[in-house]
């Protein structure tokens, strides 16, 4: 999250937006927001008038009314400075398309929304934003918030990762965080033809993985940014579940981890190291960072559909 962001709440009336204005709440403070919109879409079109005026009519809110709701939780939760930077926008559509052209259409860098059980409408909605969308998504459990003091970085050393670092450093000297860079490497399969055994290639890779974070550095402006870098080996082919057991074991209070961006040609089937770690991490905030412009021809194509 950096100064002048464009930030997109997705509010579903619900428990959950308790938790997502909660945590803007405490970062309000060390961040200048240009501007915040609290986004809400119902989805009714799609209902034939006889059955919408027969058994939806006094019981769903029509847009006023809702944004009347979102208007109460801007006062709520933003101070009348911060007000003047919170727009409310409802919609009534398809929540997947119409995320994916506002978040387009409004130069949004990110998006904030719940993060449910993946059995949940919201909950496959937030999965498929931080895969589709072309802006970064920060998705916040229902758990108790507390003062960030620790910040977890997955990091690959891909330029997506080194991002991220950079996020988090900008984030650390402004609360005063503590940051722990942890890098996943594995033995690759044909290690044998080196004449080494597994434990021996395992070093061999241990150093390559240090020396490249070495060479990261050099490149990054980090100033006096203590970062504090882990190595796991991964024996299963699982990155994402080592990243999660790390998590776990750390007690982070966010969790930065950078995302690789689709092709129109990609297979949503194939999934991603960020969107298995969503699988596995559900009790701490994580804020997938993406590259501006990946997604582009992907997004085209979905929204053709």
């Amino acid at each position: 999250m950096t100064e002048k962001s464009r930030i997109l709440v997705g509010i579903d009336l619900s428990e959950t937006d308790e938790y997502l204005l909660k945590f803007l709440r405490i970062l309000s403070p060390h961040v200048d927001f240009e501007k915040i919109y609290l986004f809400h879409i119902h989805s009714l079109k799609h209902i034939p008038d006889k059955i919408k005026n027969k058994y939806l009519s006094d019981n769903v809110p029509e847009d006023e009314s809702i944004r009347a709701s979102l208007k109460i939780l801007k006062e709520k939760y933003f101070d009348e400075a911060d007000q003047k930077k919170v727009e409310v926008e409802v919609r009534d559509g398809n929540p997947e398309k119409d995320m994916l052209r506002w978040t387009r259409s409004n130069n949004i860098d990110l998006l904030i929304l719940g993060k449910k059980p993946d059995s949940s409408g919201s909950g496959k909605l937030a999965k498929k934003m931080v895969n589709l969308a072309d802006a970064s998504v920060l998705l916040i459990p229902k758990v108790k918030l507390k003062k960030t003091e620790t910040i977890y970085v997955a990091l690959d050393h891909s330029e997506v990762s080194i991002m991220a670092i950079k996020i988090a450093i900008d984030l650390a000297k402004k609360i005063g965080a503590k940051i722990i860079c942890h890098h996943v490497y594995r033995v690759p399969s044909g290690y044998h033809t080196s004449g080494k055994s597994y434990e021996e290639f395992a070093e061999i890779m241990r150093k390559n993985a240090e020396e490249q974070t070495q060479e990261m550095l050099k490149d990054m402006a980090v100033g006096d940014a203590k970062l504090n870098f882990e190595y796991s080996l991964d024996k299963d082919d699982d990155p994402a579940k080592v990243i999660a057991s790390f998590s776990k074991d750390l007690q982070p209070d966010i969790v930065f981890i950078g995302s690789k961006g689709r092709t129109a040609a990609a297979s949503l089937l194939l999934g991603s190291v960020a969107e298995k770690c969503l699988d596995y991490i559900t009790q701490t905030p994580v804020y997938v960072v993406k590259k501006e412009g990946d997604n582009l021809d992907f997004i085209d194509m979905i929204l053709k559909l």
